[in-house]
């Protein structure tokens, strides 16, 4: 796809009189952005030219357009790109909403019983490549190896105390603030720590709003204690 994108850039582009534009792909997603409506659909047309003549093709249901400068143009929906939401009101970004922990890996339906199968499910419904939201998705990490570790079946039901930890998670991610798009300023704070369970970086402006994290829990082989908080990586 790499050298897909390349031969748009050096070979279609120049040909459709483009003002700036950026064209990104991260796994089977390409990013697109243009200065202006006209500029965009030209791109979109474009790259899905490209790539198709290079045996890759568009699943056009799925393009997500989203609003350009602040208007709601006919026809454009905002959605969710990269696992974000991109707000133009407030120009924020937030996690894609996912299916309630009630529902997940479920077709019946909420149901009162939550067992591994649902959590791995819920769990794994959240993509944050950013890592926006690393302090959630570090916790969730750490409940799914203790439900393993004890020796929970995958439509075993979970005990009271994890199914209380879970449902605390959710509630977390539901009433997550958005990140602002753009953070002016040129310097960049990155902060990094590590424990016996797990290791996290982060990086953000002098005001403490992030820009990008990552982080992860140690081999499961490892002896550790069990952290049931939510937000110790907040610096």
């Amino acid at each position: 796809m790499q050298v897909t994108l390349k031969e748009f850039d050096d070979h279609v582009a120049p040909t459709l009189l483009l003002a700036s534009y950026c064209v990104r792909s991260f796994m089977d997603d390409i990013a697109q952005g243009a200065s202006s409506v006209n500029d965009r659909d030209l791109l979109a047309e474009g790259v899905n030219t490209t790539i198709t003549k290079n045996g890759f093709s568009e699943q056009r249901p799925k393009r997500i357009q989203n609003w350009v400068n602040g208007v709601d143009n006919e026809d454009d929906k905002a959605g969710a790109l990269f696992g974000v939401l991109w707000n133009p009101q407030t120009d924020s970004l937030s996690l894609a909403a996912v299916p309630d922990l009630g529902h997940a890996g479920s077709d019946k339906g909420r149901s009162s019983s939550l067992t591994l199968r649902k959590y791995i499910s819920w769990l794994n419904s959240h993509f944050d490549p950013m890592g926006l939201r690393l302090e959630e998705a570090m916790a969730g990490r750490q409940l799914l190896r203790t439900a393993v570790r004890s020796g929970i079946s995958l439509d075993d039901p979970f005990p009271a105390e994890l199914v209380n930890r879970a449902r605390a998670l959710h509630d977390t991610y539901e009433t997550a603030r958005a990140t602002p798009r753009f953070v002016e300023g040129e310097t960049l704070v990155v902060a990094c720590d590590a424990s016996l369970v797990g290791w996290a970086c982060t990086v953000t402006d002098c005001q403490g709003t992030r820009l990008y994290a990552r982080g992860g829990l140690h081999d499961a082989g490892m002896k550790a204690g069990v952290y049931h908080g939510l937000s110790s990586m907040r610096w």
